[in-house]
């Protein structure tokens, strides 16, 4: 008899004991927030995202729909608690400013508490989705869907990036799109617990040392336990994957560093008379910074040209030689 395996209820267990934790909190929100509560929804979104692209289940596409909205809710409290930290190291942007910016947090936290409270905390959802058996994992056709999804996802990202063959002219909608969708591929491997394994090809790579870098050799996301006793397994190419780790976290600093600047010149519009250009360079003086937005869309776009053009990286991900 076939091991039941289902790496989903790990993740739906420790979520329900965040809710139920959280909801005895004066302020859960904040609460779910500082202890890592987005983390767990990545990895059940992941799961959902995936497990609904490649068999199209309808219940499977209700939990994907309540886990992005929760997982986006945290999100944006991140976005606005990172940037004041950033900003608090800075002795140029004025109090007014600052203050702009605990309001969009307070707001965001605010709007999730209601959302909990409403809801009762999602028990009644997530009890429903924590169900056994729900979905099964330890099947060949099943886990070969799965493979073909993720497969499918790489390619994409590929495609997506050709689109741009001049450059980028858009941070949020192309570069922190972009990678969107590299990044599920390495959460895919993570919430996957095991189904995902990392082969070492027979072969050297002549952008290995640009691309395998310090930080993804010991980044402790890239060390994947293998679950033993399944029926099929999804092999990635384990030095590709390292590489791929590398774009993420590159792409992630050039897309911090533009958003920010984004962001105070709107928070710099938003409380004073100054717009436009003239907030864009005014930004840039409190920050102390001399990269303009167009070199960050240049550098993003030099990486990926050679992650996907030059190298085919992408490629060599799913080929293993």
């Amino acid at each position: 008899m076939v091991r039941p395996f289902n790496p989903y209820s790990v993740y739906t267990a420790k979520f329900l004991q965040l809710l139920d934790t959280c909801r005895n909190k004066k302020d859960p929100a904040w609460w779910l927030y500082t202890n890592n509560a987005r983390s767990t929804l990545f990895m059940l979104e992941s799961i959902s995202r995936l497990w609904f692209k490649s068999h199209g289940d309808n219940e499977t596409q209700k939990w994907l729909k309540t886990f992005k909205k929760l997982e986006d809710a945290l999100g944006v409290i991140d976005y606005y608690d990172v940037i004041l930290k950033e900003f608090s190291k800075g002795k140029n942007i004025p109090e007014i400013q600052m203050a702009y910016f605990e309001r969009k947090r307070d707001k965001a936290v605010s709007k999730l508490n209601e959302k909990l409270i409403e809801k009762d905390f999602y028990k009644k959802f997530m009890v429903g989705s924590s169900k056994p058996g729900v979905l099964s994992f330890n099947n060949k056709h099943t886990l070969l869907k799965l493979e073909g999804e993720i497969k499918f996802e790489i390619m994409e990202s590929a495609r997506f990036f050709e689109g741009f063959p001049k450059g980028f002219n858009n941070m949020e909608l192309q570069v922190h799109e972009l990678r969107r969708k590299l990044r599920w591929i390495s959460i895919y491997a993570q919430s996957l617990s095991g189904v995902v394994i990392l082969k070492d090809p027979k072969t050297n790579y002549k952008w290995e040392k640009e691309f395998v870098t310090k930080f993804a050799l010991e980044s402790p996301y890239n060390k994947l336990a293998v679950k033993k006793g399944l029926k099929h397994y999804i092999p990635l190419n384990k030095t590709a994957f390292l590489a791929l780790t590398t774009v993420i976290e590159e792409l992630g600093r050039i897309k911090d560093k533009g958003l920010a600047l984004e962001a105070l010149a709107k928070s710099i519009e938003k409380t004073t008379h100054v717009k436009n250009e003239t907030a864009v360079a005014l930004a840039k003086k409190q920050l102390n910074s001399k990269i303009t937005i167009e070199e960050l869309l240049a550098e993003a776009h030099k990486l990926l040209m050679k992650f996907f053009n030059t190298y085919k990286i992408h490629k060599a991900l799913i080929d293993i030689p």
